[in-house]
């Protein structure tokens, strides 16, 4: 089921199916909004509102942490690790779960992250896969920047980062 959620910052689309959540990408101002993103508009299941809840949570600065791995199945299937395949290389997948421990209002490096997951030599896929990520927020891909300081890239342009990172700089001793 495709999703249409408004926040303080704006219009996040997003898939949800069999109870797993597969995306949240950021509209952009320049997008349009399908029919069928709309009709889905106030006709929310539980789990869509509980998503939706921590979501707006954590861009008011109340929540600090995503608890949604019950959502996440498809993510953290190392039981079946080619099943889910459609939703993202065992590799991607590898440097998403990475992603998730990096704390709240803190940054890393591209080459951290590949350090990380032990292949330090991989920094270039590893940027690669973040920049896949399916889930914006929720898989944190936004606090990883260059080992310079510069932000890098952003599938939902620089703006929401730079937004995003400030959010969590002002929430984080909080």
């Amino acid at each position: 089921m495709n999703f249409l959620m408004q926040t303080p910052i704006g219009f996040f689309s997003g898939i949800f199916e069999k109870r797993n959540l597969y995306e949240i990408s950021f509209v952009k101002a320049n997008q349009t909004i399908t029919t069928r993103q709309q009709s889905f508009i106030g006709e929310e299941s539980a789990d869509l509102l509980i998503i939706e809840d921590q979501i707006k949570q954590y861009i008011k600065g109340d929540r600090k942490e995503f608890n949604l791995n019950n959502y996440l199945k498809w993510l953290f299937n190392e039981d079946h690790p080619g099943e889910d395949s459609q939703h993202g290389t065992q590799f991607q997948k590898k440097v998403w779960q990475a992603l998730l421990t990096i704390p709240y209002g803190t940054c890393c490096s591209y080459s951290d992250v590949a350090e990380q997951i032990g292949q330090p030599t991989a920094v270039r896929a590893v940027a690669n896969a973040i920049g896949s990520n399916p889930l914006l927020m929720i898989i944190p891909c936004h606090r990883v920047i260059r080992k310079n300081g510069a932000l890098g890239g952003f599938s939902a342009g620089l703006g929401l980062k730079k937004r995003l990172l400030e959010l969590e700089r002002t929430y984080h001793s909080s």
